[in-house]
């Protein structure tokens, strides 16, 4: 037989319930405290790891000198913990001999086990309520910059580089306040994050910030800082949202001596004015032409760029071209050609002389102080094209602004099955702004012409031609309407004209001018005018009607505002008189008359 020892007996009994999980939960509870007491007698024994250490401290202001290249102050308290998180927190921190720059304060976690080894490497940075005061350089307005300036690179070189090594930087709160006052005043509620997950890794910026009374949201993607940082290039997503306008990137960029930026670029505004506004300046009158998107590839290499395969939609008309740009000068210079499917120029009209809409409207200023802010200068196309109620085909214009004029210059365009010209320009550089404008067409179809003008009274066919010039103060609707000043000239050539009938001026008396405006059709072979008008009056300098069955000519003046009408004219009939036994075969007399009153119904007298 087998013998069992009273020691086999006492390890074969069984345990009693739950005894052994109970030891390990005691095993686990000793190694945690044994752990804690290593940690907390490494945390009193290494130097530098004391609450408030100097070595935390100094770690964070060399690398805010590094980021900042200014002096670094810390005018609050300052506190450091190893556990949970090793950290140290400093409050009131001003950077810089000015004070440019001061922060509410500055979180700074450190990496937990190099700070058991008595280093201090910063992981993340978190900036709460950092204030910054942005001084504006005052460069001579009239000196151009270099082309070559290096200001952009180096700009980004330094935030790329002064953030090196850092995982994250969070922006809390943050204002930035431009000093002087600068268009657009402050940037605040600035919450941003600068995130990498590690050593040659993607760069990231998002967040969002308040800036002239819009928010908007910004995100930035660099996918390697590195190799941009190295002299070569990065694929860069650059994305703006904002209720007036938004803005998306998506291309490579390198630090070159040019800064060069080459991608797919597109801008969208509900309004052109709106966006350009909150983008740039609010106090930029800028005419409200309506909604506005532009797409193409950008190249940007410093202070030149270029924008190919452009498409454009503004006021509702969509073009397609390229532009380019300058901002070498302190008045950006754009230039460019873009051609229309169809363009209507009336919002552009709308927008730089909006129409009053009621009498006290008059006296409201017309502005085209936007013709200061930039030199613009595109050239135009447009199969169609339409100015007010007259349509246009295959049109070759101009637009041009700068240093306060804006032109409107159409070289060339069929209308009406003939050609036609116009020019307008507005200048805002004297003491009383004005406006000055020509226009004129040959080979028109005179009845299209009139249809489209919706001149129903009178009828008229035929080929004409018309010139006309227009001076004009422009300081607002009341001043063009008592100082514009238009001379126009009319001839049309063998068409006919019904709702007027020279035989109201055949036979003496007085009777109204209504019975000569009759539903007769009377061919003429020529018809001229020359009308000139001066504010509110109008002058017929000169008119004649030529027929197979005399000539009536005639000239004088209209007011516009009371109706009074005084003309002075005389028909001579080509008919002839009966031959007597006394004298032989002799015409008629011409016949004088007068058309005196108001109108629409004056009176006509004839001798």
């Amino acid at each position: 037989m087998t013998r069992i020892s009273p020691r086999d007996r006492l390890e074969s009994r069984p345990e009693p319930s739950g005894e052994r999980p109970r030891f390990k939960r005691l095993s686990r509870i000793a190694a945690a405290i044994a752990v804690l007491l290593v940690l907390i007698a490494l945390a009193t024994t290494l130097p530098g790891l004391a609450l408030g250490s100097d070595v935390a401290r100094q770690a964070v202001v060399d690398r805010l000198e590094r980021m900042t290249g200014e002096p670094v102050t810390i005018e609050g308290d300052i506190a450091f913990s190893l556990l949970p998180r090793t950290r140290v927190v400093l409050d009131r921190v001003r950077i810089g001999s000015a004070g440019s720059l001061t922060i509410g304060q500055i979180v700074a976690e450190l990496d937990p086990m190099s700070a058991l080894t008595g280093t201090a490497n910063i992981s993340r940075l978190v900036l709460i309520r950092p204030d910054i005061k942005l001084v504006a350089d005052r460069p001579n307005a009239d000196a151009a910059r270099s082309q070559s300036d290096p200001k952009p690179r180096q700009l980004a070189k330094m935030l790329l580089g002064r953030i090196e090594g850092l995982r994250r930087i969070e922006i809390r709160d943050g204002i930035v306040r431009p000093h002087p006052r600068m268009p657009g005043g402050d940037v605040s509620d600035i919450d941003l994050i600068v995130a990498r997950a590690s050593a040659g890794a993607a760069l990231r910026l998002s967040g969002s910030f308040l800036w002239n009374g819009q928010p908007a949201d910004v995100d930035i993607d660099i996918g390697a800082p590195d190799a941009l940082m190295a002299g070569g290039s990065s694929d860069v997503d650059i994305n703006l949202a904002s209720p007036p306008l938004s803005a998306n990137f998506d291309g490579t960029a390198s630090l070159d001596s040019n800064a060069t930026i080459n991608g797919k670029i597109k801008l969208t505004a509900a309004s052109l004015r709106s966006g350009i506004g909150w983008f740039a300046d609010p106090d930029l009158r800028i005419p409200d032409v309506g909604p506005f998107s532009l797409n193409g590839d950008l190249l940007l290499a410093g202070l030149q760029a270029n924008l190919q395969q452009a498409d454009i939609s503004i006021a509702g008309s969509q073009g397609h071209g390229a532009l380019e740009a300058s901002f070498a000068s302190a008045t950006p210079v754009v230039g460019g050609t873009l051609a229309f499917a169809s363009l209507d120029f009336s919002p552009f009209a709308r927008a730089v002389l909006p129409l009053p809409d009621d009498p006290f409207d008059l006296k409201r200023p017309i502005d085209i102080a936007f013709a200061k802010a930039v030199k613009l200068d595109i050239r135009l196309s447009a199969a169609q094209a339409n100015v007010g109620p007259v349509p246009l085909t295959d049109v070759a214009a101009v637009v041009r602004l700068g240093e306060g004029r804006a032109e409107l210059d159409i070289g060339d365009a069929a209308v009406f099955g003939g050609r036609s010209q116009a020019n307008l320009v507005f200048d805002a550089n004297p003491a009383t702004p004005s406006a000055t404008g020509h226009l004129s067409a040959t080979g028109v179809d005179t009845a299209s012409l009139l249809k489209a003008l919706k001149v129903e009274a009178l009828a008229m066919t035929g080929r004409s031609s018309f010139s006309a010039k227009v001076t004009s103060p422009f300081l607002d609707w009341a001043s063009i309407l008592a100082g514009a000043r238009v001379e126009a000239e009319f001839a049309s050539r063998d068409g006919t004209i019904r709702g007027f009938s020279p035989k109201a001026f055949a036979s003496s008396g007085t009777r109204p001018l209504a019975d000569g405006l009759t539903g007769t059709t009377v061919p003429y072979t020529a018809l001229e005018a020359n009308i000139a008008t001066a504010g509110a009056n109008v002058r017929l300098n000169g008119m004649t009607i030529e027929s197979s069955n005399g000539v009536l000519a005639a000239s004088g003046g209209l007011s516009v505002i009371d109706g009074e009408v005084t003309i002075r004219g005389r028909y001579d009939s080509q008919a002839a008189k009966t031959a007597s036994s006394q004298a032989a075969f002799t015409t008629s007399k011409p016949i004088a008359f007068t058309i005196d009153g108001k109108w629409p119904n004056p009176d006509v007298t004839t001798q």
